[in-house]
């Protein structure tokens, strides 16, 4: 039987143990809903985090914590972080029953308060398209060269999105977050689908965690952004009405 939580927060983690500590209490203080934090981790920090019968967990009282047992090492301005979302998502759907799945950076802290279910919808970038429309390509304008353009449309996601009219979804995958439905359509997708998404995991030369699940989010469902966008910042020059930001080392 599945577990049941309100919200699965997934992290992809490779290195800085205490930092990760830090991060994961800035989560439990600020997130009230019932949740559970998913690493997915390279080989050092998998082997860090289990070593000695997961003493850093025990040890932390870290008890909320989910080590994904497949290690994915992990590098820049490919697929492999999407990978790793992607792997986390699915590790999730087959392990708990959930209502969000936040993605977060592994620099990525909270600076208000989750404490409501309610408060989601106010990031749903279809139901607050002005204040979020950045995130999203609504007018589908295909021939757009700028930004990572040029690698996307090198995939054969892109591709589907042309031949079926699809919108692009354009946000950065820090403070990304799917309802259960459109996860559960994410993964049917793929099962359809899998050599699409295989493809963009084996791609290099763009940050392809920045479009993927997003294009197929808005499409078969919507997607929600919670986050301060990719920059690091103090938090005095954050978005005050977003959730979370993304803080240095």
């Amino acid at each position: 039987m599945k577990e049941e939580t309100d919200i699965i927060i997934s992290i992809n983690v490779h290195e800085k143990p205490e930092f990760l500590l830090k991060q994961i209490n800035n989560i439990n203080q600020y997130v009230k809903l019932k949740h559970k934090i998913i690493l997915n981790c390279n080989t050092y920090m998998y082997n860090y985090l289990t070593s000695k019968n997961n003493a850093f967990l025990i040890e932390n009282n870290l008890n909320n914590i989910v080590i994904n047992p497949e290690i994915l090492d992990k590098s820049y301005n490919c697929g492999l972080i999407c990978k790793g979302i992607f792997k986390n998502l699915k590790y999730s759907f087959d392990n708990f029953n959930f209502k969000f799945f936040i993605v977060m950076s592994s620099r990525e802290f909270f600076l208000n308060k989750l404490e409501k279910e309610e408060q989601m919808f106010l990031y749903d970038v279809k139901l607050n398209n002005e204040r979020l429309k950045s995130y999203v390509d609504f007018h589908k304008n295909y021939e757009k060269n700028d930004w990572g353009y040029p690698q996307i449309k090198t995939t054969k996601l892109f591709k589907h999105v042309v031949e079926n009219n699809w919108f692009i979804g354009t946000s950065p995958h820090e403070g990304l977050a799917f309802n259960k439905l459109t996860a559960l359509n994410i993964l049917n997708f793929n099962d359809n689908n899998n050599f699409i998404l295989e493809e963009v995991f084996n791609k290099h030369g763009f940050s392809y965690e920045e479009f993927t699940l997003q294009t197929l989010a808005i499409n078969l469902g919507t997607f929600y952004y919670i986050g301060n966008h990719i920059y690091t910042k103090d938090i005095k020059d954050c978005d005050k009405n977003q959730l979370t930001y993304k803080k240095n080392r």
